[in-house]
């Protein structure tokens, strides 16, 4: 998909650790772009996304979609996931915009078109596109995206990104 950014991370595993990718991780950021930029490319931080998308829909890349990140506290959904950041969580502040929306939903299909999926579909883990709280490990209490992933899942279908 053209217009990415690289920016790199060093959090993350070298390869996928004998995992192959069977779907798609969305998480909020509960801020902005520019601090997960700083957060993901400080190694004190041991975090990571493949992506980040902002809230003008320009698009992020930290880690290869080659490695397992270092996003969803599940060793086996990092090695097995291409995680995704999304500009919002804050009520006062950051909010996932449509241009942030629309971004995530062409480069989820642009994913799924590479890795040969027929579509994308949330029904917790059991589907393609999975949500952050929703994976066993941690509580995930920063990561409040119900609300918007819903929208967004919602919003594939509805468009047929996929």
């Amino acid at each position: 998909m053209d217009g990415i950014i690289w920016k790199g991370s060093p959090n993350h595993y070298t390869g996928r650790q004998g995992y192959g990718v069977t779907h798609i991780t969305l998480h909020i950021m509960v801020g902005y772009l520019a601090g997960t930029d700083a957060t993901f490319a400080n190694s004190d931080s041991q975090a990571s996304a493949h992506y980040g998308i902002g809230s003008t829909g320009e698009i992020h890349q930290y880690v290869s979609e080659r490695d397992g990140s270092y996003s969803d506290a599940n060793y086996m959904s990092n090695c097995s996931t291409i995680s995704i950041e999304h500009e919002g969580g804050m009520s006062d502040g950051a909010v996932c915009t449509q241009a942030c929306i629309d971004a995530s939903a062409r480069l989820c299909a642009d994913i799924a078109r590479r890795y040969g999926w027929k579509k994308l579909w949330h029904d917790g883990l059991k589907g393609n596109v999975w949500l952050h709280r929703e994976i066993p490990g941690t509580d995930h209490a920063a990561c409040r995206i119900s609300r918007s992933s819903t929208r967004q899942t919602t919003y594939w279908k509805d468009k047929k990104w996929h």
